[in-house]
């Protein structure tokens, strides 16, 4: 699933929108992505740290 999302930015031609085909649905995905990243951005930064803590303590 990650390495087929990573293709995605290089499919998008990053154009205005008045010269994309009708339908594109760019915008409705960068909305649906901020959305997404704006809910578990805290909680995933937070598992990072949390993971590194417990990375740390076992390390001698």
């Amino acid at each position: 699933m990650l390495t087929l999302w990573r293709r995605l930015p290089y499919r998008d031609p990053n154009l205005p929108l008045e010269y994309l085909p009708e339908g594109w649905k760019e915008p409705l995905a960068r909305r649906a992505f901020v959305r997404t990243h704006r809910l578990i951005a805290a909680l995933a930064a937070r598992h990072a740290r949390h993971a590194r803590h417990v990375i740390a303590e076992q390390l001698p």
